[in-house]
């Protein structure tokens, strides 16, 4: 209805088991994996990006997801360290339930 409306697909970070979240942050091949079921997704989609849970937002994943030149919008994170660390990590926007935490994260 609205084309020049842009869009990201929210699907991409489903994660059934806990043992995941860890792999991912600790190999790369993991990461590689996570973010190229994210791409696909996102394609299959016909989205303009990709939002993800926090967790498996690692460098690695946003890296891989900004060289196919993806922006990366994580949710929902309501503390200040986390914040911080995505956006040491690259990710291009924050969904939280504060706001007011935001003009802090530099």
């Amino acid at each position: 209805m609205a084309p020049s409306v842009r869009i990201a697909d929210g699907g991409g970070a489903s994660w059934k088991n806990a043992h995941r979240v860890a792999l991912a942050r600790y190999t790369v091949a993991c990461a590689r994996g996570q973010a190229g079921r994210i791409i696909a997704r996102v394609r299959a989609a016909s989205a303009d990006g990709a939002t993800i849970a926090w967790y498996p937002a690692t460098a690695n994943v946003v890296r891989r997801l900004h060289r196919a030149g993806l922006p990366v919008l994580t949710w929902t994170v309501d503390d200040l360290p986390t914040m911080r660390a995505l956006r040491q990590v690259g990710v291009d926007g924050i969904t939280s339930n504060r706001p007011d935490l935001l003009p802090q994260v530099r």
